[in-house]
């Protein structure tokens, strides 16, 4: 595989105590036709599509006599656009769509089937309360024929991934279908989290009790992805964040992986 992957910010390799399963989409339980905007396959909601120019629909293609590839699982795989009734399948448009579980995970692979000349991109992008984090993609080889490219991000925390072609070829859209999707490697949030938030001069401390050791929390201040300080939570379930040069006025500092929040006033 050609590719590459980036990591934005402060990212801690992810040592969990407790993980979830890896979900997987692998599109079987469809029938070969349209599934509209938004479906949910396998644990994973599919939203959001756009193919560049002609209407975003996802689409269930029937591949089983086009597709020979260990990565691909008979009978489906997932397209947009259009599709070729019966198991020879075609290579339709894609743009871009987006994925989640409904949970921050820490790991994800696409696995992408592809048939056209370009030299465009191939992305997939991870983000965390909608701040990016970190990146992987591929460049097309520019030659007309069947491709196969695993698309795959690991050790770092995001809530949402997005899918999308770029380059100067059809406006960034590539013609292809995506097979066995996985999304895992999530924490597990106790119920019992609790963060207390408190005010010294212009700095603000932020205290984390009673989480999952070993996961990962992300501390937010005033709802700005930019403030974002990461760490993991100790053995005691423990992490703390601080934050300088904070302005006079009440404030609200967030840990994003459990959704618990906490207010201060800083003099």
């Amino acid at each position: 595989m050609n590719g590459c992957v980036r990591v934005w910010g402060v990212v801690v390799a992810l040592t969990l105590a407790t993980l979830t399963a890896a979900e997987t989409a692998n599109f079987d339980g469809f029938a070969e036709g349209s599934l509209g905007q938004s479906f949910q396959d396998g644990g994973i909601q599919f939203y959001d599509p756009d193919a560049y120019g002609l209407p975003g629909v996802f689409v269930v293609e029937w591949a089983s006599e086009t597709l020979n590839d260990p990565d691909f699982s008979p009978p489906n795989a997932l397209t947009m656009t259009g599709y070729s009734p019966g198991p020879q399948a075609a290579y339709s448009r894609v743009g871009t769509f987006r994925m989640k579980t409904g949970n921050v995970a820490s790991s994800a692979k696409v696995q992408l089937f592809v048939f056209d000349n370009s030299t465009n991109k191939i992305n997939l992008e991870a983000t965390l309360g909608g701040n990016v984090v970190a990146e992987t993609f591929v460049h097309q080889q520019g030659v007309q024929g069947p491709r196969h490219y695993t698309l795959e991000l690991s050790d770092v925390a995001f809530d949402e991934l997005r899918l999308y072609g770029s380059g100067d070829y059809q406006n960034g859209a590539f013609f292809g279908m995506m097979d066995n999707v996985e999304i895992g490697g999530g924490e597990t949030c106790t119920g019992q989290e609790r963060l207390k938030a408190s005010c010294r001069g212009a700095k603000l401390k932020a205290k984390l009790t009673r989480a999952e050791p070993g996961s990962t929390a992300t501390f937010r201040l005033d709802e700005d992805p930019d403030t974002d300080v990461r760490g993991s939570v100790n053995r005691s379930g423990k992490s703390k964040a601080k934050f300088n040069n904070v302005a006079p006025g009440r404030h609200k500092v967030e840990m994003l992986e459990c959704d618990v929040d906490a207010e201060t006033t800083c003099p």
